[in-house]
């Protein structure tokens, strides 16, 4: 397409579209309609990181196919970050996280998104990226002050550890954290989000007023004697 051999910068612009073939053929034609390529010692270079209108085009005329109820899905996640929160997404979106099953089996059918396991995550940075974009900065805003107060108000409802008593899945994330696993694969094992591992830790933090997961096993295990004896 470009009659010259691509430079690791192109490589790794070309790698963002994840594979989309019609992505692909719009970033080269964009890049070069708009001039934005530079040939140096036989290579192609891009000029800067603005994406061609013509992707920001193609995306927006993608969108058009899916349904508005999977378009809303796909906006709304894409403002919050580039993997998929149910337990966020499902009140922001008035529903429940089974009714967000056939949004997400349409967004995954069309390419939009990648599933894998407990994981779902759209399919590329640059999707990601251009997705996230054309929405408007205010309604960025009010979308993620809006999670916020979903996220604050699952704190309250969730209960506590107290006295060393932990509650089904606080003991499951302690006992993974045991293991040695990571927050991801921890994630991955109890079917949640990296980010409700996160919430998980932080309040046991808080709870035994420790600040790594060393202190927190430690202190864990101060309670299960303490109430052993």
């Amino acid at each position: 397409m470009l009659g010259t051999a691509p430079s690791p910068g192109l490589l790794q612009l070309v790698d963002e579209a994840a594979g989309h073939p019609r992505l692909i053929v719009s970033l080269l034609t964009g890049l070069r309609e708009e001039n934005a390529l530079r040939t140096v010692d036989g290579q192609a270079h891009p000029v800067g990181r603005v994406l061609p209108r013509r992707v920001t085009a193609q995306v927006a005329a993608t969108l058009e196919t899916f349904s508005p109820d999977c378009r809303q899905l796909l906006r709304t996640a894409a403002v919050l970050g580039r993997e998929l929160d149910y337990e966020v997404l499902a009140p922001l979106l008035g529903t429940t996280p089974s009714g967000l099953v056939r949004l997400l089996d349409e967004a995954v059918a069309t390419g939009a998104l990648d599933h894998s396991g407990a994981r779902t995550v759209f399919r590329g940075a640059l999707l990601h990226q251009v997705i996230a974009e054309s929405v408007p900065a205010s309604l960025k805003r009010a979308l993620r002050r809006e999670a916020d107060q979903v996220r604050r108000l699952r704190a309250r409802e969730e209960p506590a550890a107290a006295g060393g008593q932990l509650n089904d899945r606080q003991h499951a994330v302690v006992q993974l954290v045991g293991q040695g696993l990571t927050n991801q694969q921890i994630a991955r094992r109890l079917d949640v989000s990296p980010h409700t591992v996160n919430y998980h830790l932080r309040k046991l933090y808080g709870n035994y007023g420790v600040r790594s997961r060393i202190g927190l096993l430690r202190a864990v295990q101060d309670g299960v004697r303490a109430n052993a004896g």
